[in-house]
């Protein structure tokens, strides 16, 4: 793959004599010391005031390497993209995720405070205009995510239940695709929890990274073991044993996170959902033991 630091020796280069480009930062695990390892990703911010010049002009984005593909996505006005963006892979695999923005994205974090993506770790490269001065420092990462308000588990706790009822129904059908979308998405609360638990077991000084990364470094060995369990989908029957292993963990951990908040919630529900569900998978016998 591309050497990490020569393509950033190069971008720093390269934005040192482009006029367009007023200072560079990296985020992600690249910014954050020894958190990288030789498959990262590099995600770059070039800030100035001509960012929509640089959006249009694809030919710098050779100065780093071979692009075998450029992805482009232009700024919408939501959050899931503020600022234009281009995301390139080189022809030995190195991903570089740019993005684009006007100086505006730095002076109101200086003003409001850093949003998610900065809180994670930052690291200013190259700043000609003193423009990243009033950047606070970034926070202790532990510290980005808060245990869940009732409202907020609830709905977690809702939702997952629900899919939880009707996931079974796929496995029956023997449409799996269809069961693992559902499976999925259950997973992603199941993640949630058990980062809001491990929050509240550590009081909030375990980073839980975000969206399951690195898992088996912040979750405890023994729920670790019973989420890796989950993910065994070869065929109906593993997926169905696996799909009642991720109801008996969400259930077991809601329940400390439930105490530890002293949430008024009905947890008769995990229990009543989870009789339907082994009625439903006892039907076709895919709960049978493993001998029979």
């Amino acid at each position: 793959m591309e050497s990490i630091e020569q393509i950033i020796n190069t971008i720093i280069s390269f934005a040192l004599l482009d006029p367009r480009i007023d200072a560079v930062i990296i985020t992600g695990s690249v910014a954050r010391q020894n958190q990288a390892d030789r498959f990262s990703d590099i995600n770059a911010e070039l800030i100035g005031s001509s960012h929509d010049d640089l959006f249009q002009d694809s030919r710098w984005l050779s100065r780093f390497g071979v692009p075998l593909i450029i992805r482009k996505e232009a700024s919408r006005d939501d959050d899931s993209l503020c600022w234009p963006s281009c995301q390139v892979l080189y022809e030995k695999g190195r991903k570089v995720d740019f993005v684009l923005a006007g100086r505006e994205r730095i002076t109101q974090m200086a003003v409001h405070g850093l949003d998610s993506i900065y809180q994670r770790g930052y690291a200013v490269l190259l700043d000609k205009t003193g423009l990243t001065a009033g950047l606070p420092e970034y926070a202790d990462p532990a510290a980005v995510l808060t245990p869940p308000d009732q409202q907020t588990f609830l709905s977690n706790w809702q939702n997952f239940w629900l899919e939880a009822s009707q996931a079974p129904v796929y496995y029956l059908r023997n449409e799996l695709w269809t069961a693992r979308l559902k499976d999925t998405a259950m997973k992603q609360w199941l993640i949630t929890l058990l980062e809001w638990h491990v929050l509240l077991r550590s009081d909030g000084t375990q980073d839980v990274w975000y969206a399951g990364r690195h898992l088996s470094t912040w979750l405890p060995p023994g729920l670790y073991g019973r989420f890796m369990a989950t993910l065994d989908n070869r065929d109906r029957v593993r997926a169905a044993r696996a799909h009642m292993a991720m109801l008996t963990l969400y259930r077991d951990v809601a329940l400390r996170v439930i105490e530890a908040q002293k949430f008024d919630i009905d947890i008769t529900l995990a229990d009543k959902i989870i009789a339907l569900v082994t009625d439903r998978l006892n039907a076709d016998d895919l709960l049978a033991p493993e001998n029979e």
